[in-house]
């Protein structure tokens, strides 16, 4: 074989896919025939040949009664569709390594640049893939090498930049941001024009290549002077190097973690580290729960018995607070509580928060001081500050003499902010706002998702200063408790508590309406002037409630360490921290599903981030002198918009996801058995099934712009080698809106790989173009969702997550 007809191979454009449509067989036939021609006729490497570059596409939702079907081809389901190429920076891994990081940004290409500067581009789909650059062109490399868990890409306008973030909900089940990192960071754009980017993020992982990514005529994604491509993959080497010419799956090392299956098992077509196995290089720390008490005892089972955890349940609390500083101390002291406490320490006449802390372990078991010990109802103090909460919002109270509620807010001088009291929803909360004009305060009784009513001025609220400086704005508050005991505000309360629940939010413009981001949190509240006692929390360790940190350490000699000039992680430390939901809105708290907490967590995500090697501690990394190096290749097919051409308009779609379903996103799928839960055993197989339910106004990002969506693209986001099916319903109306069962590949060529998959997904458009009409779903509709999976094994780090877009109508 030539080395042309050797790429055309690679290329796979000879063969079809397995699609199991009966109806649209002879049609895709009739493509695929058409292109092998196009390919003996032309060669591949002639950009301006308008062609798929992996082949035919096929949806899971084609209209039966349509005049005729999906095409599946980019260049004649919708008229004048153009394309460009565009590759990420070069990625360099050796084997067992993730490369999970935002790269530098790559500019189109210069004759795009100038074509469109001044334009609108209409972004009607994409294709990706990942090769080697070589000088006779791409060469494919198989996704049983490199592993792509992930990707969010974007194409990014000149009026605009990329912003790294730590969003004000990092689990939101419903967030647009793409996989936030370890330390709940992710990125966003700032853009000076209302299109400021195109997100390249549905479908986007194992099933990426041969899984449409397209919009339905008339609609796209909108860029104003489109001129570079951002994008942030994850990435996992499972190449064998024995393997040269990568010929199918041949294992390597893998760690004692991984559930795959092992040895000559004929089910063991893939590799265990493409789902995140926490390995022994990584070390888990299990943050305990603690409990603040101003009053009272601990109580005998309660009381943290060391010096050591005395100082561990401090370090593990939230001061966020620049001015504030930790110190400890120990002793045997009479007229301190038993076990562990802290006292607040406040500069010589400052009547705002704490400026440091000490920790006091007290080893005089017998002390029968309580805590708060106090002539009279001892003050309480609770802040969360900007730093803490992620947003522009912090907070100070204070409980003063038993009887009034002192308030500081801080937040931007020209929006509205607000503060809701003892709550983690709006609905029926006492809150207080502040204006963006002036910085007037109102006291309100918020509703479900509305303004809800304003209080009256007889609740004595009395405003003690009201700061502005170039961008900030701070106004302290205080008021008479009396009153606010029927919202389930108290000094009593408070006391027996030691936290108060909150939410806050912040606007867009300077009048209360709509927020544009809100976040829900807890402050603990401490003793003012007196011990507040530091408890064991036993209650807050609940399943689901253990939290903590990973910290992956390589090994001497090994890519990362001081001793080895292999690029690799050095020592990272990543907080844990997870959002499972209780049921009907997923079932793996009730499935006690093992990612919800971290004293149950084994694999995934928290456990495989960027250059980590997933080997155990003794086992020495393979081939680390030989490193992977590729590129991820993008196809951008656009259309230029016209303004004075109708049949060149197009309607920009937004992005409408969630992930709740999971914890969020992704989950264990356990090996199954007859007391497992979830578990079902169907046609000699065990099938592992979750289920979860929300509102489709759960997956509206911002300020509502109408009152129900239309979903144009459904992408079930699941992976290889696990996912069976994935359905969506109306509970409603118990319509299937959409279901998807993925395509697995079953040879060893590139792109049709045994075990892999890809994910066709629901269009809604036009029949003329074989799709079914969109459906139109009120916010309160109320959706359902099943998904199933393969579980004769156990697999880490599955994907449940629903990437839509559409619009707002």
């Amino acid at each position: 074989e030539d080395d042309h007809f050797s790429r055309l191979k690679h290329a796979h454009v000879f063969s079809p896919l397995p699609i199991r449509n009966s109806r649209i067989i002879s049609m895709i036939l009739f493509q695929v025939v058409t292109l092998v021609l196009v390919c003996i006729l032309s060669p591949m490497t002639n950009a301006n040949n308008a062609q798929n570059m992996n082949g035919l596409y096929a949806i899971s939702n084609p209209n039966p009664d349509a005049p005729k079907q999906f095409s599946g081809d980019f260049t004649t389901y919708i008229e004048g569709n153009e394309f460009f190429d565009v590759y990420s920076p070069e990625i360099s891994t050796v084997y067992g390594q993730v490369y999970w990081t935002m790269m530098d940004a790559v500019p189109l290409p210069q004759e795009i640049i100038n074509r469109f500067d001044g334009k609108t581009m209409a972004i009607t789909g994409y294709e990706s893939n990942q090769v080697m650059r070589t000088a006779r062109g791409d060469v494919f490399v198989p996704i049983t090498s490199a592993y792509n868990h992930h990707y969010t890409g974007m194409i990014t306008s000149k009026h605009a930049s990329l912003r790294k973030i730590r969003p004000q909900k990092p689990l939101d089940p419903a967030a647009v941001h793409g996989h936030v990192d370890g330390n709940g960071e992710a990125w966003t754009v700032d853009s000076k024009t209302q299109y400021g980017s195109a997100q390249l993020r549905e479908g986007n992982g194992g099933e990426f290549r041969q899984t449409f990514h397209g919009y339905p005529r008339g609609f796209a994604e909108l860029v104003d002077s489109p001129v570079s491509f951002s994008i942030q993959p994850m990435q996992i080497d499972t190449w064998n190097r024995e393997n040269k010419n990568m010929s199918g799956f041949v294992p390597g090392p893998e760690p004692q973690s991984s559930m795959a299956p092992r040895g000559n098992s004929p089910e063991h077509i893939y590799s265990g580290l493409l789902e995140c196995p926490c390995t022994t290089r990584i070390t888990t720390n299990v943050y305990t729960d603690v409990l603040a008490r101003s009053a009272g005892t601990c109580g005998d089972h309660d009381v943290i018995t060391t010096a050591a955890e005395c100082t561990h349940a401090v370090s593990n609390m939230n001061f966020a607070s620049s001015r504030m500083h930790v110190a400890s101390a120990a002793g045997n002291n009479a007229s301190m509580p038993p076990g562990c406490s802290i006292l607040l320490e406040w500069l010589p006449g400052d009547t705002s928060g704490p400026h440091g802390i000490t920790a006091y372990f007290n080893t005089l078991h017998t002390s029968e001081v309580s805590c708060g010990n106090a002539p009279s109802a001892v003050d309480l103090f609770g802040a969360e500050y900007k730093e803490s909460l992620g947003n522009e919002v912090g907070v100070e109270v204070f409980f003063r003499n038993g009887s009034h509620l002192e308030i500081t807010l801080a937040g931007p001088r020209n929006v509205w902010y607000g503060m809701g009291f003892n709550a983690s929803e709006m609905s029926g909360t006492y809150a207080v706002v502040i204006d963006g004009d002036k910085g007037a305060v109102s006291e309100h009784i918020l509703g479900a998702h509305v303004p809800g009513s304003i209080l009256p001025d007889a609740g004595g609220m009395k405003i003690l200063s009201n700061t502005v400086t170039a961008e900030r704005r701070v106004v302290k508050m205080i008021r008479p408790l009396s009153g606010l005991e029927k919202h389930g505000i108290s000094y009593g309360g408070a006391l027996a508590n030691g936290k108060l629940p909150f939410i806050v939010a912040v606007g867009s413009g300077p009048q209360f309406a709509y927020h544009q981001f809100k976040q829900a949190s807890t402050m603990t509240l401490f003793s003012v002037g007196a011990p507040t006692c530091l408890c064991e929390d036993t209650a807050a360790m609940a399943f689901g409630k253990g939290t903590g940190t990973h910290t992956y350490t390589p090994p001497p000699g090994e890519p990362g360490s001081p001793e080895s000039t292999v690029a690799g992680a050095n020592v990272t430390t990543l907080g844990f921290s997870k959002n499972c939901l209780p049921y009907p809105q997923s079932t793996m708290l009730l499935q006690r599903n093992a990612e919800c907490d971290i004293r149950t967590y084994t694999g995934g995500q928290s456990c495989c981030h960027h250059l980590f090697t997933l080997l155990d501690k003794n086992q020495t990394t393979p081939w680390s002198d030989q490193p992977l190096k590729y590129h991820l290749k993008f196809r951008i097919w656009f259309q230029e918009v016209k303004a004075t051409n109708a049949s060149n308009t197009f309607q920009n779609v937004e992005q409408f996801n969630w992930g709740g379903m999971a914890t969020p996103t992704e989950y264990d799928v356990p090996k199954c058995g007859p007391a497992v839960l979830g578990c079902s055993f169907e046609n000699g197989h065990w099938v592992h099934t979750t289920n979860g339910t929300w509102k489709v106004r759960e997956m509206v990002r911002g300020t509502p712009t109408g009152s129900a969506v239309q979903f144009r693209t459904i992408h079930g986001h699941c992976h290889a080698p696990t996912c069976i099916q994935f359905d969506l319903f109306n509970a409603n109306t118990s319509e299937l809106l959409c279901s998807i069962k993925p395509v697995y590949g079953s040879s060893n060529r590139t792109m049709d790989e045994k075990g892999y998959l890809s994910v066709p997904p629901c269009i809604f458009g036009d029949a003329v173009d074989g799709f079914m009409p969109p459906h139109t779903l009120p916010y309160d509709t109320l959706l359902f969702s099943t998904k199933k999976c393969k579980a004769d094994y156990g697999h880490h780090g599955e994907m449940s997550l629903w990437q839509t877009y559409g619009q707002q109508v």
